[in-house]
């Protein structure tokens, strides 16, 4: 079942239309939405100086529940939702980057590698891997891009993120994985504000 993509933006306290602004493009995670998934990515930093947009997926899996399940329409999406937010809004190019958790968390890592979307890098929350091609780490050190990855230590998937951060430091690929302890596969509940604050100063670098 299928409905209509849409997209969710949230500009900056004390926005000012004449200032350029860093994005944070972050894609929720499957059996969810774009509002719901907002309120994990406000922190000081996020709410006072970047613009956040959030896409929402037109693949339905439940009532007010969505998913990037076709891959192939998902990626067309998000590249549509991208364009349209650095359209609209006065976004620093230079400052990009593409987050999102598990299934969200996976797509904002392969579209950031693949150059789909400029980007600085990716923050990936518990990243719901399944394979990957390594060789697209060596694609990516053209981009000169910055990866952070937060996991759960219980999170049946983590192991395939450990696998992933492996072979990002033998691809010379600058990335950094956390694992937090005690926690499934959900966002961790304490200092996510100030983790996510200190993951964006990493992607910035």
């Amino acid at each position: 079942m299928n409905s209509v993509p849409q997209l969710f933006v949230q500009t900056p306290i004390n926005f000012r239309p004449d200032r350029h602004y860093p994005l944070l493009f972050s894609i929720h995670w499957r059996h969810g939405n774009a509002i719901s998934f907002m309120d994990y990515w406000k922190t000081p930093r996020t709410k006072t100086d970047f613009i956040m947009a959030f896409p929402q997926s037109s693949q339905m899996c439940a009532t007010d529940d969505y998913c990037w399940d076709d891959e192939e329409l998902a990626k067309r999406e998000l590249l549509e939702a991208y364009q349209k937010v650095i359209q609209q809004y006065p976004i620093d190019l230079n400052r990009i980057i593409i987050a999102g958790a598990s299934q969200g968390g996976r797509l904002a890592i392969e579209m950031a590698l693949s150059g789909e979307i400029q980007s600085n890098g990716f923050i990936s929350v518990i990243p719901a891997f399944y394979e990957f091609d390594p060789s697209i780490l060596k694609q990516a050190n053209h981009f000169n891009l910055r990866g952070y990855m937060i996991a759960g230590e219980l999170d049946p998937f983590t192991s395939k993120a450990v696998e992933f951060y492996r072979h990002c430091k033998e691809n010379d690929f600058t990335c950094e994985l956390t694992i937090e302890l005690g926690v499934g596969h959900a966002f961790p509940e304490k200092d996510l504000p100030k983790k996510l604050d200190q993951a964006i100063n990493f992607v910035l670098n």
